[in-house]
């Protein structure tokens, strides 16, 4: 009995695990490969087995815990740096034992660079915005860097050998100054180059160039210039221009040389002009009948008028004879990207060069180089037309080649677009072939409306920059809005009428607020009216037959900008047993009822017919979107897109139809 008992014990010892843990636990892990080149991910996969439940399994790389598991097996992925490693697997059963496999070791190895060296030096240009500035004013230098090779690393400005700017992008502007004269009248003359480094090594410098600081000999009047010694009037007061070495100032005097203005009498002591007392004048002090020092007010019985005829206009205003009213006169702005008239012979940035010339940056004039002549030309190759309609926010792809004066292809050059707000970007394709991803603008506070864009390309000849006779593109914003479908949704299925609420909106997703739209459903239309931020009404479909059902919605807003959207939903019924109860009806009931029985089993079969019949048109039109797939007539998104959505009715469209044929077995023998 006793020898029982202890057997009986010894075979209990050995079915719960007891012993040593190597015996109990078995853990497995490897690699799949040996060697690694840096980059690609390091693969290990690790698996234990026990005579009890294994709870957590874990892989460790160089000592450190790289991934763990609750369970049986674990992997672990990674991109590790170059060097040596090894790896093992420790597992834990539920009664406490562990398990480690047997070490393992993989390289990871950096092959060396194929890439040939780069030994081509960065292009570098610089240029300030002028030539010549006053005192205190700042210089601006604009610096454009580029290499194809490795890349820019660094440029650095120079001002007279001294550092100013350090930067790394291909195009940055430099601040530097203000600088000041030692005495005014003179004119002191700054030297500046910009180097350029790139990430090979090489590195590139520009030729000196100037600019000049010259000093003060006038004082400023209201934006005219008065020169030292003479005299100034703001209509009430009398000033002299005194100039020191730091500056020039406007000094009050009204003895001797200057007199103060018509009407006002001098204090000698303080230098300050009066009016004798019962003079009148309007609110500002201005005497009758004259300007006042607020152009182009005219003080008129006691009241400041407009005049511009009299008084003439501030400093870039213009004075309209009519009205009397001072406007701002239009000045081009050189720099732009826009040609505008009176700029062809001023502005060479905007405008280009024609007939070989080069471009001076820094007095903005073209000018014939030594040689023969040299230019570019830029030509749009697709599309061919210059006359774009778009949809707000679309894409477009431009190609464009470029050719020199001897018709030979042009590869090193830029292409720009004009105004530089416009989103787009610009590549090299090869062969002077030059590609411009160009995305139309979106508008959602004014009409959308036409508008221009000019392409350029610019390449440098030496330090110069010379630019191509700019293409205008004159394009046309679509006048679509678009809608989001709250509810119901897209492909829904209803089973009784409900509300409908959509969100009008413009291309760039804010709501329209203003306007006039509706809902169309079969013959019948429904206003639609705005409730915050979504439009609302209700859809009745007690009248309208089971099956698929496209709710159009149409309208315009105050800018003109036309809605037309479709909503597709798939009309059902719920379920009932009256079908049963007819049946018994006319059974009972004879003729009229069996009559009443096979009017509603032809409606019935006529809508399942339907359903039928959207299904193969749904087929056919997935075939076809795969056919012109295949044809390239559509892109890869828009063939996602259509056969999605052409799954998605399909799926909806054979759910009604197993419905109906669940309920209504019959229908199965049409």
């Amino acid at each position: 009995m006793k020898f029982g008992i202890v057997l009986l014990w010894l075979v209990l010892l050995g079915s719960v695990g007891y012993g040593s843990k190597s015996d109990n636990i078995i853990v497995y892990v490897n690699s799949s490969k040996d060697v690694y080149v840096y980059g690609e991910t390091v693969f290990l996969n690790a698996s234990a087995s026990s005579q009890q439940e294994i709870v957590n399994i874990s892989i460790y790389v160089n000592n450190e815990l790289a991934n763990s598991s609750n369970g049986r097996y674990v992997n672990y992925s990674a991109v590790l740096s170059p060097g040596g490693y090894f790896y093992f697997a420790n597992a834990t059963d539920n009664v406490g034992w562990n398990g480690r496999s047997s070490d393992g070791t993989f390289n990871v190895v950096e092959l060396p660079s194929t890439t040939p060296s780069d030994t081509t030096p960065p292009n570098v240009s610089i240029s300030a915005n002028k030539e010549k500035y006053s005192n205190n004013e700042t210089v601006y230098l604009h610096v454009l860097a580029n290499d194809s090779g490795s890349g820019i690393k660094v440029t650095q400005v120079f001002v007279n050998n001294e550092l100013k700017c350090t930067n790394s992008s291909t195009y940055f502007v430099c601040k530097v100054g203000p600088y000041a004269t030692v005495s005014n009248g003179t004119t002191i003359s700054y030297s500046y180059f910009a180097n350029a480094t790139d990430n090979s090594g090489n590195s590139n410098t520009t030729y000196p160039k100037n600019f000049y600081v010259t000093g003060n000999s006038s004082c400023n009047d209201l934006g005219y210039p008065v020169s030292n010694g003479q005299c100034a009037s703001n209509g009430t007061q009398s000033f002299i221009c005194n100039c020191y070495s730091t500056g020039c100032a406007l000094l009050k005097k009204c003895t001797d040389v200057c007199l103060c203005p018509s009407g006002f009498l001098c204090n000698s002591t303080n230098q300050v002009c009066y009016l004798p007392p019962g003079t009148l004048t309007c609110s500002d002090g201005t005497l009758y009948g004259q300007c006042s020092v607020t152009l182009p007010k005219y003080c008129a019985n006691g009241i400041l008028v407009d005049n511009c005829t009299e008084c003439g206009c501030p400093t870039g205003y213009s004075c309209n004879a009519t009205t009397n009213y001072c406007y701002a006169a239009y000045k081009p702005l050189c720099g732009n990207g826009l040609c505008e008239v009176g700029e062809s012979a001023t502005c060479c940035r905007d405008c280009g060069c024609s007939g070989g010339m080069l471009c001076n940056r820094t007095s903005d004039l073209c000018y014939t180089p030594p040689g023969p002549a040299v230019y570019i030309e830029l030509s749009l190759t697709s599309p061919k037309k210059t006359t774009l309609s778009l949809s707000p926010g679309q894409i477009i792809r431009l190609v464009f080649e470029l050719k020199d004066e001897n018709k030979r292809l042009v590869n090193n050059a830029t292409i720009i677009v004009y105004p530089t707000t416009e989103k787009y970007s610009s590549s090299f394709l090869g062969d002077g072939q030059y590609e411009v991803i160009y995305q139309a603008r979106t508008n959602a506070t004014t009409p959308f409306q036409s508008y221009t864009i000019n392409i350029k390309a610019k390449r440098y000849i030496g330090s110069e920059e010379q630019f191509s006779q700019p293409i205008s593109l004159s394009i046309t914003l679509d006048r679509f809005l678009d809608i989001d479908f709250i509810t119901p949704q897209q492909n829904q299925t209803l089973i009784e009428s409900q509300p409908v609420e959509v969100k009008i909106k413009y291309p760039d997703g804010s709501p329209v607020l203003v306007g006039s739209f509706m809902m169309t459903v079969g013959n019948g239309t429904i206003p639609l009216s705005l409730s915050g931020e979504t439009y609302r009404a209700f859809l009745n479909l007690t009248n309208e037959s089971y099956g698929a059902k496209n709710i159009t919605f149409i309208g315009r807003d105050n800018y003109n900008n036309t809605l037309n959207k479709i909503l597709v939903i798939y009309y059902t019924y719920r379920v009932d047993y009256t079908i049963y109860f007819v049946a018994l009806l006319a059974i009972a009931g004879g003729s009229s009822a069996a009559y009443f029985v096979y009017k509603w089993m032809k409606d019935l079969s006529k809508d399942y017919n339907a359903l039928k019949k959207e299904k193969v048109y749904l087929e056919t039109m997935n075939k076809r979107t795969h056919l012109e797939f295949f044809k390239r007539h559509i892109d890869e998104n828009t063939f996602k897109k259509l056969v999605l959505e052409y799954q998605q009715k399909a799926a909806d469209v054979d759910r009604i139809i197993a419905e109906m044929e669940k309920r209504h077995r019959w229908l199965k023998w049409l």
